[in-house]
């Protein structure tokens, strides 16, 4: 009877520290959600940026043509204007590449924790299986002994 309470609690404590394993888990994977959700927000802002560029753009490219009545006083004024918007693409050029990189690498990061949880979900389901095959095993020889015992007192009254 003890050594079955002591199974039964080493048991009950393997099981809680899946449990709590499990729960880290969980825990992580929200953060990693919280993270995805903020890089999320960060594209959207880039998103919104890169939109008033556009618009900066467009409105720099009626300038021009309203500039081109007057080009040959404001030639110089116009080249300035088009080494600055150059100067824009290029920087929101390099920008896009630097958040599409952090993209990638998050998304990465994210592959890893799913892999992860997945490996720790199929840890978990195969020690369950385990949990169950010994249990049944327990049963099994604990069935053998009583049915050995009942044999053993049956042929001592016999003799």
């Amino acid at each position: 009877m003890t050594a079955t309470r002591s199974d039964h609690d080493d048991l009950v404590d393997k099981l809680h520290a899946m449990n709590k394993a499990r729960h880290e888990i969980e825990t992580k994977l929200q953060d990693e959600h919280d993270r995805n959700k903020s890089l999320s927000d960060v594209v959207n802002l880039r998103d919104d940026l890169l939109e008033k560029r556009q618009q900066e753009i467009e409105s720099l490219d009626k300038q021009i043509n309203d500039l081109n009545s007057d080009k040959a006083t404001l030639e110089a004024a116009k080249m300035g204007v088009e080494k600055n918007f150059e100067l824009t693409k290029t920087q929101l050029n390099d920008r896009i590449k630097s958040l599409n990189e952090v993209i990638a690498n998050e998304k990465e990061t994210r592959e890893l924790w799913i892999a992860r949880y997945e490996d720790e979900q199929k840890n978990h389901t195969n020690t369950n299986a385990q949990l169950l095959t010994s249990r049944s095993e327990l049963k099994d020889q604990f069935l053998a002994l009583k049915n050995s015992e009942i044999k053993l007192n049956s042929a001592n009254r016999q003799i």
